[in-house]
């Protein structure tokens, strides 16, 4: 098994970035009740839109998280 876009340097940082804000707008929400995501791009929870970025997030996550067992298996 190869790494998911392994000779695309610049998808997986953006991939990586995606998946951080991520990790960020959950600390923030369960720490804070503040929604970034929500707030930044105007999006109401529960919303088409906002639906669909959860989903670009999950993807971006599951990739990166692929990437990264990938790398430290070997």
């Amino acid at each position: 098994m190869n790494r998911l876009f392994a000779g695309n340097k610049l998808v997986r940082t953006a991939l990586t970035v995606i998946a951080a804000l991520a990790a960020l707008n959950y600390g923030l929400v369960e720490f804070l009740e503040y929604n970034l995501l929500a707030d930044l791009l105007s999006f109401e929870s529960g919303s088409t839109e906002y639906q669909a970025s959860i989903a670009a997030v999950t993807g971006s996550a599951a990739v990166t998280l692929y990437n990264t067992v990938y790398e430290v298996m070997g």
